[in-house]
């Protein structure tokens, strides 16, 4: 006989140091108890489907919600607080040993660098030229070899 497997009810994770600012708090005041109820478990959990949940409401209605004005504002408040501290907890775990971590942040931080995909070489023709990575060896060579000229010139 097959045994049943009960899936195990997970409690929402929570943003670490998270605290609501006093302006989006005052802000709350204004709203239906369903609708601070949600905000504040999205503040603590960063989830829309999660603070749904701790809200008791579906996660559609936090949708519906957005339609009015001060919900939105609110919303986009924490929500900024929220990434904030997201973005903080990320650095952290990346600068405590997570190289894969560390090379995503530098990648969106510091594109012209660290994303070769989003690089360009622009010929001395002003023409835009092909991405980097899509040359070939003997194009790059030749690239470096006209631009070596254009400095020589100046």
């Amino acid at each position: 006989m097959a045994q049943k497997r009960t899936a195990k009810k997970e409690s929402p994770r929570r943003v670490p140091s998270s605290v609501i600012p006093k302006e989006v708090a005052d802000n709350l005041s204004g709203l239906a108890p369903r609708q601070r109820k949600f905000l504040q478990a999205y503040e603590e959990t960063a989830s829309i489907s999660q603070a749904a949940q701790v809200a008791q409401v579906h996660r559609t209605t936090h949708y519906q919600w957005l339609k009015e004005e001060a919900y939105r504002r609110a919303f986009q408040e924490i929500q900024a607080t929220v990434g904030d501290l997201l973005m903080d907890e990320a650095v952290r775990r990346a600068l405590a040993g997570s190289d894969q971590l560390l090379q995503f942040l530098l990648r969106g931080l510091k594109p012209e660098i660290f994303n070769r995909q989003q690089l360009e070489v622009l010929p001395p023709s002003g023409f835009s030229g092909m991405a980097v990575w899509q040359l070939s060896d003997e194009q790059l060579e030749e690239e470096i070899r006209r631009y070596r000229k254009v400095l020589e010139s100046c």
